[in-house]
């Protein structure tokens, strides 16, 4: 599929909130930087919204998307307040970011078709990183085992997402390689969000959490506008 081909279909309304949302990336960028953490903060929430807008006119009839960077968008408000049971709803509105894009590829770019073999792959996945990383990770590091638990149901789904894009890839094809590259990124930024929380946290850290973290919804939002335009040429 020609690539110049597929971005001159997509419509206005994409191309301007998506353009804001990468000038507002920099900024991001800069200022986790340069440790500026009142500036970061407020500029956090308006990444996720404008991707969203993006999305949203460039998909119009893909909710799940809209609504998984809506999600997100509230989770990063949430993780970033003070109080810590506002940390874990935060975690559970990601969470529910990647429940949506799991729907998504499931529901609309392979329209519910799945073959025995897949499902068993993702159920086997999700199931061995549950209980793997509850047995070795969240047993030791969480206050207690719920706490424990919904670590890992979140890491479990979490890595869930990376084979769900690797299926999209190949019965749906297009751009989703794309998605399959944000996957990892998105583990990439859990994981050092994880490892920066329960241990010691470097200079800069916030830089290197933000980097990968819009590396992966960018990636994963310009595969799906980008392989669902290029599906109606």
């Amino acid at each position: 599929m020609n690539f110049a081909k597929v971005v001159q279909n997509l419509p206005l309304g994409f191309f301007i909130p998506f353009i804001m949302f990468l000038v507002l990336c920099i900024f991001e960028l800069i200022f986790a930087f340069k440790e500026m953490e009142k500036h970061r903060i407020i500029v956090k929430p308006f990444l996720m919204l404008l991707l969203a807008v993006a999305s949203f006119f460039a998909l119009p009839d893909n909710t799940f998307i809209v609504i998984a960077l809506i999600c997100a968008m509230i989770g990063d408000i949430l993780v970033v307040l003070p109080d810590k049971k506002l940390f874990s709803i935060g975690v559970l509105f990601f969470f529910a970011g990647h429940v949506l894009y799991i729907l998504e590829v499931i529901l609309h770019c392979m329209k519910g078709q799945l073959s025995l073999s897949q499902i068993i792959v993702l159920i086997s996945v999700f199931v061995v990183i549950f209980i793997s990383s509850f047995m070795f990770i969240f047993r030791k590091i969480a206050k207690n085992i719920p706490e424990g638990l919904g670590m890992s149901l979140y890491f479990g789904t979490l890595i869930s997402v990376l084979p769900v894009m690797c299926i999209a890839t190949s019965g749906f094809g297009y751009f989703m390689w794309l998605t399959i590259i944000g996957s990892v990124c998105f583990i990439i930024s859990d994981s050092l969000l994880m490892y920066f929380k329960y241990g010691k946290k470097p200079k800069r850290h916030h830089f290197y959490i933000m980097l990968t973290y819009l590396l992966a919804q960018s990636l994963i939002v310009v595969g799906f506008v980008l392989s669902f335009t290029a599906a109606t040429l």
